[in-house]
């Protein structure tokens, strides 16, 4: 109703306190424990339960619910500016689908469940299908600009990605969503990556530059690499591939610095 969630107990009708008009969809988990969907994110009758929904509501509430859908082993959230949230049953974790990832748009307005469990999404520019079970995933590390990836490397732990619009690294925010986070000076064209030894080797168009994990730093007098590889016995030399030829590298008093062409 307008003013929100009612009971009838054949005699009186009762407002619902948890529920008010934003109420989107409720169900229940058992005869004890209700869930209500609201505008602002998932509430529950037992408090002590609302810290485990924190992360997820401060998303849902900043992308506005729109639709919610039990799922066969999960439950899905349509967003009206954050795509699709997908999460497991007790709500302790969950993934964001978007444009970034493969979304026409953000705006979810209607979701279907296929029996071999993939979603058919509905949004303001048509019909997406998502396949779950999938093994690939669409990313983009750029985000909305959606450059062409030339480059993957795993170094420190982390996943990195060189683009066409520079390189980034696969975070996880405080509500433990994967982020691609642009790495300061590295923008522009990167050609490839290459962990050596305690650096990580961004091939640039704008030269060759190394990444300790902390800072970017440029090896002077180089542009439009394309290649860097070790010299067999040599571990204060390095050989580059570049756009007019190859060249060698050295380090010297603790900075590298290119000595031959």
């Amino acid at each position: 109703s307008e003013e929100g969630l009612m009971t009838f107990d054949g005699e009186l009708l009762m407002k619902v306190p948890q529920a008010d008009d934003r109420l989107i969809h409720f169900e229940f988990v058992d005869s004890s424990k209700v869930f209500f969907f609201e505008k602002a994110g998932v509430i529950c009758e037992r408090p002590e339960e609302m810290k485990r929904f924190k992360d997820l509501n401060d998303y849902l509430l900043l992308h506005e619910l729109n639709l919610v859908k039990r799922l066969k082993d999960a439950y899905c959230f349509g967003t009206k500016r954050g795509g699709l949230v997908l999460t497991n049953l007790d709500f302790s974790n969950f993934t964001v689908l978007d444009v970034r990832n493969g979304l026409q748009r953000n705006d979810v307005s209607s979701v279907f469940q296929e029996e071999n469990g993939d979603l058919w999404v509905g949004t303001n520019n048509g019909i997406d299908y998502v396949e779950l079970g999938a093994s690939f995933r669409s990313i983009n590390p750029d985000g909305y600009l959606r450059g062409a990836g030339y480059a993957a490397q795993e170094f420190q732990d982390e996943l990195y990605f060189g683009t066409g619009n520079g390189l980034f690294r696969l975070d996880r925010n405080e509500a433990g969503i994967n982020e691609y986070k642009e790495l300061e000076n590295s923008q522009g064209q990167v050609w490839g990556l290459k962990a050596l030894g305690d650096l990580l080797w961004v091939c640039h168009h704008e030269g060759l530059m190394s990444w300790d994990g902390r800072k970017m730093t440029k090896v002077p007098n180089t542009r439009g690499v394309w290649e860097v590889m070790s010299v067999p016995g040599y571990d204060d030399q390095l050989l580059i591939g570049h756009y007019e030829g190859l060249s060698l590298i050295e380090r010297k008093n603790g900075e590298w610095v290119k000595t031959k062409d």
